[in-house]
């Protein structure tokens, strides 16, 4: 009767055991997509990142455009006024 109860221990054991492995295999497949998920989720992330960043540049070089264009609309401005009042004083 001993050996019958030890037997069926052994058993519970063993299956106990199967179930923590299959458990554990479960956990791991689900962290495995989960790490798939993430590492997407990052990459989306820095095209994201790199589309704005780029953006931002343009819009840089673009301000610096229309900056140049109106500093150079002003200094024409001003020299035309420079020659009219010149001209006004010395005719």
């Amino acid at each position: 009767m001993n050996a019958h109860q030890s037997g069926e221990s052994h058993m519970k054991e063993i299956t106990r055991l199967a179930l923590l492995e299959q458990s554990i295999g479960h956990i791991n497949e689900t962290l495995m997509r989960l790490e798939k998920k993430i590492d997407l989720g990052f990459e989306r992330g820095d095209k994201k990142f790199e589309k704005v960043e780029q953006d931002i540049k343009d819009m840089r070089s673009l301000s610096w455009s229309h900056f140049r264009w109106i500093m150079g609309a002003l200094l024409g401005l001003v020299l035309t006024l420079a020659t009219i009042f010149m001209k006004g004083h010395l005719g």
